[in-house]
């Protein structure tokens, strides 16, 4: 435990942050207390980040009227570290990403989280993709509503 401090974890004093990988609707985080960072998709020298220049329609338009295949890139360090930075507000945070095996976002993650943040953030490898980031963040939420102590919800995760 964090400073020995028992904090009980609610939404209130708790952020998840996502990466665009679990694919919500528009990039839309779907709670008050979530957060998404957004990977990058490349078209040649052309770079967009995902769901926010770049949205599943003029995705899918580019990749039937290109030559050139997409490829994407994880977020930068930096990326999340201006995320955390931007949530003074929470006690905790909660990074879930995609599986460590697909991307090197969960790597990102835990750089920023080891930078700036370490005593209020937790990295979590989500182990998955798309919509098994969301449903592992849907269960997260639903602890965090009826209120968890840290050791049980970091057990869970």
């Amino acid at each position: 435990m964090r400073d020995n401090v028992r904090l009980e974890l609610t939404a209130e004093n708790t952020a998840l942050v996502l990466d665009s990988t679990c694919d919500l609707r528009g990039g839309q985080a779907t709670h008050a207390n979530w957060r998404i960072v957004p990977l990058h998709v490349h078209f040649g020298d052309e770079v967009y980040r995902d769901h926010i220049d770049l949205d599943a329609e003029s995705f899918y338009r580019r990749l039937s009227e290109s030559s050139v295949h997409p490829h994407s890139s994880q977020p930068s360090p930096g990326e999340f570290a201006d995320c955390l930075e931007a949530l003074p507000e929470y006690e905790r945070i909660f990074i879930v990403t995609v599986s460590s095996k697909l991307s090197g976002t969960h790597q990102s993650a835990t750089l920023a989280a080891e930078v700036g943040g370490s005593e209020r953030v937790v990295v979590v490898d989500g182990g998955t993709v798309s919509a098994g980031t969301v449903l592992l963040a849907d269960a997260i939420q639903r602890r965090l509503e009826r209120g968890t102590s840290e050791d049980e919800l970091t057990a869970f995760v």
